[in-house]
């Protein structure tokens, strides 16, 4: 452990003194101060003990020491690049090659390195490690993949040319409505990223290492008629005290042994978070699916109003049946009084357990993906524990044109005449591991430039580069 942490250290801003301490499964541990109690980041290990995840809190660095970024000059990207490839091979054994760079939010980078097949000379998607680090050299998060895989060599049986004509009959586009400035505007999206041409001419979806999340279906609802209050929605008492302050209300009660707190900060005209933290008793029953329904669909009636008419309610997540085995292991473990403890824990904690509605919002039919709203209830309390609503300013919808001058399948064509199509390694399956076989996509720049969308009116195709 002593090397680990000699090793982390030299890549945290102003190198502070650690120790990290694992749990007792030796899986997840935390980066701690040598000497006080403060907490700096997490890291998590493979059954091997190698390094699997980092994430370093520069914000708590500097919170605790005398230190600031503003004490550092900002490197060029080839520094950053190669710091980064450094850290990599610290704690990453395989061999690996740099892909690309892009630049996140506040001066940041994600820099990514992945393994190659050797005989093709072909980056393996998610083989390798990701560092994040900022301008000045620091790293601040990492992920490295050292799960096994295996490549395939299937005969190639068609053209980077004949697989894309194949890909001009798939339809990759989606239709979507953004706000721009003082008007609504339909865009085509890319929202087949993930389709490719095998190349035996079969057109199928490259998986992740990650569980993609299931594309859901919504459907439209009745007027909502309003039969409780907000304050009760969010578990609002008589005995609380408000305060507000520069647009953040805030109830909280006085008794040290109750510490209820709800806050509703109005961040402008538009924008508005709710969070609610409250006392609730672990019960055997939970409110049903139906009843946690309502009070979303009563929360976001009462704060944005006559939402029939802007919403579809994505259908719920089904819930997995658990096995004979596994209900027998869990009733062992209820006996015990093993899970009774992890209860404690969480009332203790005045975490309650929750589940999240998602309302859909949509102009004309269309989606506005970014006035999406979720709305996170507690299963046996149905209070709101969380939500962010952002509203679209309505007199904007008479500006949005239905007809457009480009269809959504000439912009179709456009994305995939103007991008060309290259030969990559791709996820096949992934059942116990990884299996990559070869694959035609459609890339722009040689991947270095992503289609972000397309007008609707004008055609004019807006892309993003990576930096590196």
């Amino acid at each position: 452990m002593i090397e680990l942490e000699m090793k982390i250290k030299e890549y945290m801003l102003g190198r502070p003194a650690i120790k990290i301490e694992m749990d007792e499964d030796m899986e997840i541990g935390e980066i701690l101060d040598a000497r006080r109690d403060f907490t700096y980041g997490q890291v998590e290990l493979s059954d091997e003990g190698k390094l699997v995840n980092v994430l370093i809190d520069m914000e708590e660095i500097m919170e605790h020491n005398d230190i600031s970024l503003d004490e550092f000059e900002r490197l060029e990207l080839n520094d950053l690049i190669e710091i980064a490839q450094e850290f990599a091979e610290d704690f990453f054994t395989s061999k690996i090659k740099y892909v690309n760079t892009k630049q996140w939010v506040d001066d940041t980078y994600l820099i990514t390195f992945e393994q190659f097949d050797n005989t093709l000379q072909l980056p393996i998607p998610q083989s390798g490690v990701s560092v994040e680090i900022n301008s000045q050299g620091f790293v601040s998060s990492a992920i490295f993949n050292r799960g096994y895989y295996q490549l395939t060599y299937p005969e190639i049986e068609i053209t980077a040319s004949q697989a894309k004509d194949i890909l001009r009959k798939e339809m990759l586009l989606a239709v979507e409505v953004e706000q721009d400035v003082e008007e609504l505007k339909v865009v085509y999206v890319p929202k087949m990223k993930e389709v490719v041409v095998g190349v035996d001419g079969r057109v199928f979806e490259k998986q992740t290492l990650e569980e993609d999340g299931e594309t859901l279906a919504t459907a439209p609802f009745e007027k909502v008629e309003v039969s409780t209050s907000l304050p009760q929605l969010l578990g609002i008492t008589s005995d609380m005290i408000m305060e507000d302050e520069e647009g953040v209300q805030v109830w909280h009660t006085l008794s040290e042994e109750d510490s209820s707190i709800v806050r509703i900060n109005q961040r402008n005209e538009y924008d508005t978070v709710y969070e609610s933290v409250t006392p609730w008793k672990h019960v055997q029953e939970e409110l049903s699916v139906e009843q946690l329904t309502d009070r979303a669909k009563q929360f976001l009636e009462l704060t944005v109003g006559d939402i029939h008419k802007k919403f579809e309610l994505e259908e719920q997540m089904p819930e997995e049946q658990l096995t004979e085995e596994e209900l027998a292991f869990f009733k062992e473990l209820e006996a015990n009084g093993e899970l009774d403890d992890e209860d404690d824990d969480d009332e203790e904690n005045d975490f309650e357990p929750f589940r999240t509605f998602s309302f859909i919002r949509k102009v004309g039919g269309i989606v506005l993906d970014e006035y999406n709203v979720h709305v996170d209830v507690g299963v046996y309390t149905g209070i709101i524990r969380d939500s962010n609503i952002s509203r679209l300013d309505e007199s904007l919808e008479t500006t949005l044109t239905a007809e457009t001058t480009v269809s959504l399948q000439v912009a179709n064509s456009m994305y995939v005449d103007f991008g060309d199509v290259r030969l990559v390694r791709v996820i096949e399956s992934n059942d116990d591991f990884p299996i990559y076989t070869l694959a035609y996509e459609i890339c722009y720049n040689d991947g270095k430039t992503e289609l972000l969308k397309i007008d609707a009116q004008t055609g004019q195709m807006e892309f993003e580069e990576n930096v590196g």
